[in-house]
């Protein structure tokens, strides 16, 4: 039922998400003057919110159509993670964006997050597939093996600093540095394999960062000397690190400690420690699922984002971690919905339907003082990973189901 437009004398306008986030929160705006970047307003009536569109802005700086654009993602994203539902409509069309159960299907994505009212994970009732064997035998190892080299990692990072002056710590300060894993070694979600790499995030004092930076890459001898330096980010490949007999590749990134906020990182840990310790038998399971997704998309050349690979343009290492996860732990559930959803689509009309969210926040978006939360499909997904990650999805539920039949027959 489309809602009845009727004139009013006051609106405010929300010239972008951080507005948005307020009044959802329960800030009063009375008013916001057009933004012609997002003309989006809303109004207040019968306790009922509208967003709508301003017909006042100069057509060039118009929003063509709300349906399916990135703001439109953003403002469900925000509503889920506020726990508080507004309708959102399309003024032209009384179209309802934004429905009550689209709503809790993403709530229900966001199980296994304290820190949005949704502690208890939802677990898949598809969490086991034929060869998942070869993963769980690795896990316990590899989680030993990451652990140990950690602390060799750390201590060697604990040297060049306080070589330099500096203390690692999470407290803000001239001297102090705050090191966050971000990988997925550090989560145990990497394919295991005798390839080792390890990525960070370095939290620093802003006008520290070159000494840091060159300190880090004086210090840290590699082998073959393929290292990509830029001013905010160290890549290094074949990295000698005292105690670890294999060399390691390392990805530094830097950005400045005068924030905090819950991150990327800590949304994907948080869920991972309430699976664990909700069932460590599941919770093997879930990672077993991962390594799979992992392992496939590698294969068909449909995991590393466009940003860093344009020729691959897949969901990236965390786009994977959070699409598994938001789908139960099953990469068979996640597997059917993307297919399903992705189906006679080019993937200019996917992205408007489909959606990877990030529940935690980006430390380089947080820098840069952007929208802070990805969106994976959005940000790191392009044509050519799109069809390919079709391809892997539809090999892989076909031997899946090819496998079943056997075992089916079989007994």
């Amino acid at each position: 039922m489309k809602p009845v437009m009727r004139p009013v004398e006051k609106m405010s306008a929300i010239g972008n998400l951080e507005q948005f986030s307020a009044v959802l929160q329960g800030e009063t705006i009375d008013f916001f003057p057009p933004s012609k970047n997002v003309p989006i307003y809303f109004v207040q009536e019968n306790g009922e919110v509208l967003f709508l569109y301003d017909d006042t802005i100069p057509e060039y700086y118009k929003v063509p159509e709300l349906a399916g654009t990135r703001f439109l993602m953003d403002m469900k994203l925000l509503e889920a993670m506020t726990q508080r539902y507004v309708p959102i409509y399309d003024i032209h069309t009384g179209e309802e964006l934004f429905s009550k159960e689209e709503f809790l299907e993403l709530r229900q994505k966001m199980s296994g997050l304290s820190i949005y009212g949704s502690e208890e994970f939802i677990f898949s009732k598809n969490l086991e597939f034929p060869g998942m064997e070869y993963y769980l035998e690795r896990i316990d190892s590899n989680l030993a093996a990451i652990q140990a080299q950690e602390e060799k990692i750390n201590r060697t990072f604990s040297h060049i600093l306080s070589a330099l002056g500096f203390s690692i710590s999470s407290l803000t300060g001239p001297q102090n540095v705050e090191i966050i894993d971000t990988g997925s070694t550090s989560r145990g979600t990497n394919i295991p394999n005798n390839h080792w790499d390890f990525d960070f995030m370095f939290r620093i004092p802003p006008e520290q960062l070159s000494t840091i930076r060159d300190g880090l890459v004086q210090g840290l001898p590699t082998l073959n000397g393929k290292n990509v330096i830029t001013r905010n980010r160290i890549r290094l490949q074949q990295v000698t690190i005292e105690g670890i007999d294999v060399p390691l590749d390392i990805d530094i990134s830097f950005v400045p400690n005068q924030m905090t906020y819950f991150s990327t990182e800590q949304a994907l840990q948080m869920r991972l420690e309430q699976i664990k310790k909700q069932d460590i038998t599941k919770y093997k399971l879930v990672l077993a699922n991962i390594m799979c997704a992992k392992q496939i998309l590698k294969q068909y050349h449909a995991y590393k984002p466009s940003r860093s690979d344009q020729s691959q343009a897949g969901l990236g290492g965390v786009g994977i971690e959070n699409w598994i996860l938001q789908h139960g732990g099953s990469l068979e559930d996640a597997a059917r919905s993307f297919l399903e959803a992705s189906t006679s689509k080019s993937f200019l009309e996917f992205e408007r339907v489909y959606s990877v969210f990030d529940f935690g926040k980006n430390h380089v978006s947080v820098a840069k003082r952007g929208f802070p939360y990805d969106n994976f499909v959005m940000k790191n997904m392009r044509e050519n990973g799109y069809q390919n990650m079709q391809k892997a999805l539809s090999s892989w539920l076909k031997q899946l189901a090819t496998e079943e039949k056997s075992e089916t027959k079989t007994l």
